[in-house]
């Protein structure tokens, strides 16, 4: 048994069961800043028969994604390799960053296997761009949510560390087979890459301060792709309204309400769930970022940061604007952490 292992059934510290699962309250990272966050996506975009081909669809099934679910097209990584995508990522975000103030690297992945057995992309990483301080692990648990979850991680890390340290949350993957290429009946899945540089507000203030957060796991619903008739059907009943409740427990614990907040960052799941929680939440649907959804297909575990880049580069957030990343994975993990917008670091 590895020294880290719990027994059966016990939560870790800090964490209380709830009915069918694991409730994760919001962590101690609220003195963390965002100080920059930066996408890499390929060039290659498929749509039309290229995108049925890619994903090995049926034209009739095909059309349940694009009329239905809100997906046009995705990015794929028509010749470029992983690896490349989250060095461009991480340097575009490390660009001007003493590399001996990174203490951490969290990679972030829904795909288990993401390289060939034996290559680590998260430490050749840190190797490549010499963060020879930091810390290394990867973040995969909670799948799609699992970019979210290091992110919140990332600032809670920081929490202990020297005022001068940095955390980078990197997050990127390929669907290399079909079977990664699409969730049955809820997403199609693209390529890319995104990486998110953390501080410490008291010695790095220029950035987005981290307010609160909150995730929630339904083990019951742990099979994902695999679950039985009914658990199928309990989980998109209780979908909405548990990850409703979740995003208000987060805007909550930062000592806000709904009316406060300007924007939601969302996972590209599918626009159909995006309108349930948003009817759930009282939101407008112009208050959760979709604008991407439709051309990039869903990231998995890089959905929120990829997002926020795009609402960053638009300057569709202003200082002061409180906005909300969300996300969930399936297994169950819904997960929100909220931000106040600063000036990101250029």
């Amino acid at each position: 048994m590895s020294a880290f292992a719990r027994p059966a059934g016990t939560p870790p510290s800090g964490e209380h069961p709830g009915r069918d699962g694991v409730v994760r309250p919001a962590l101690c990272g609220r003195g963390a800043v965002l100080e920059r966050v930066r996408a890499c996506l390929p060039g290659t975009e498929l749509s039309g028969p290229a995108l049925r081909a890619y994903t090995g669809l049926a034209e009739q099934r095909m059309k349940m994604y694009t009329r239905f679910l809100g997906f046009s097209s995705v990015r794929v990584a028509d010749g470029a390799r992983l690896p490349d995508m989250l060095l461009e990522a991480t340097r575009a975000t490390l660009a001007g960053v003493d590399p001996q103030t990174v203490r951490y690297l969290l990679y972030a992945h829904t795909t288990q296997q993401v390289a060939p057995l034996g290559v680590n992309l998260a430490d050749r990483l840190r190797r490549t761009l010499g963060l020879h301080r930091a810390s290394v692990f990867s973040v995969s648990q909670q799948n799609c949510a699992s970019g979210l979850f290091a992110l919140d991680l990332a600032a809670t890390l920081l929490a202990g560390e020297p005022p001068a340290a940095r955390a980078l949350v990197v997050t990127g993957e390929c669907g290399f087979t079909e079977l990664l290429r699409h969730i049955p009946g809820i997403a199609l899945i693209g390529d890319g890459a995104a990486a998110a540089l953390l501080g410490r507000r008291d010695d790095h203030p220029i950035g987005d301060t981290v307010l609160g957060s909150h995730f929630v796991t339904r083990g019951r619903f742990y099979r994902g792709v695999g679950l039985g008739p009914d658990d199928e059907r309990e989980y998109h009943q209780t979908y909405a309204p548990v990850f409703c409740e979740v995003i208000r427990t987060a805007v909550g614990s930062a000592g806000l309400d709904l009316d406060d907040v300007a924007m939601v960052v969302p996972h590209n799941v599918n626009r159909l769930s995006w309108k349930s929680v948003a009817k759930g939440l009282g939101l407008p649907m112009e208050r959760v970022y979709l604008d991407a959804l439709p051309r990039i297909g869903h990231l998995q575990a890089g959905d929120p940061l990829v997002n926020l880049a795009a609402l960053k580069a638009a300057g569709r957030l202003k200082p002061g604007d409180r906005y909300v990343l969300a996300a969930v994975g399936l297994g169950a993990t819904f997960g929100a952490v909220v931000l106040q917008a600063g000036d990101l670091g250029d």
